[in-house]
């Protein structure tokens, strides 16, 4: 099993001006976000950094652009003056489905592509050089995830086996350039995670000391419940469901931990 901690931070230069980081909520994102935000502060580079956050269709999905707000809110009180706007994208057209994670056909895969599709032209007839960061991680190593049946077939519905398998891929910034309107458009994208699984951050949240200010606040389960309290009948609490892919990765990583209270009480 191979394991890597390590982000090639030094791509990142005065060469980009404006970078689009796509923040869920979530602990891998919030992560990135973190490292670029530090990043720049620490070296006085220039690039502004804009945000991107997508909605799942309400009221089926978890409205995890609190969570994105909340980390983004943390970060900025860290790193004052790197991040400028926050878009937020309320996706439409599908709910939730037992083959919601079926290739290409999908009507929740045409609505993120169609979403994707729409914000590059507007940056293209914009005439803006951009560099686009999403930090979607490596499977756990498929011998851990076979282990447990519910996890092993939750996994392969969102991915191919080979997602777990470890294999190296390319985490360096790729793209090149498109011309519009005689100007060249620097066009380029980065997955800086994608050869370390979720357990590898979990490493960097303890080496730079968050597990405390940033973690609680991140929320990965798809499926959280609203629970009510024994002592009342009108109030409780909502809690993670404990079983969906994202909350056995999140556990397994983070050593039993899952998501936090601080989470849902935003």
């Amino acid at each position: 099993m191979w394991y890597n901690s390590s982000m090639n931070l030094k791509q990142l230069t005065n060469e980009y001006k404006t970078i689009y980081i796509k923040v869920s909520g979530g602990a891998d994102s919030a992560l990135g976000l973190f490292l670029i935000c530090k990043h720049i502060k620490e070296n006085n580079l220039s690039p502004k950094v804009i945000i991107s956050t997508i909605v799942e269709p309400q009221p089926d999905y978890p409205r995890n652009d609190k969570n994105a707000k909340k980390v983004v809110s943390i970060i900025n009180d860290m790193f004052p003056g790197v991040i400028g706007d926050h878009d937020i994208y309320q996706l439409t057209g599908y709910g939730k489905s037992a083959t919601e994670f079926d290739d290409k056909t999908f009507p929740k895969y045409n609505a993120i592509k169609k979403y994707q599709e729409e914000g590059m032209k507007t940056m293209e007839r914009a005439g803006i050089d951009h560099l686009i960061i999403s930090f979607l991680t490596a499977g756990p190593p498929l011998e851990i995830v076979e282990k447990n049946d519910e996890w092993y077939k939750k996994a392969m519905m969102i991915g191919p086996e080979d997602r777990f398998s470890g294999k190296k891929e390319d985490d360096n910034i790729f793209g090149g350039y498109k011309v519009i309107k005689s100007k060249r458009i620097k066009k380029q994208a980065w997955q800086p995670f994608r050869n370390m699984n979720k357990k590898d951050t979990a490493k960097l949240y303890e080496e730079h000391d968050l597990m405390e200010t940033l973690f609680p606040y991140t929320a990965s389960c798809v499926d959280p419940q609203w629970r009510l309290s024994r002592e009342s009948h009108s109030t409780g609490k909502t809690i993670p469901c404990g079983h969906c892919y994202w909350c056995y990765e999140k556990e397994w990583a983070f050593e039993g931990l899952i998501d936090q209270p601080e989470a849902y009480n935003l």
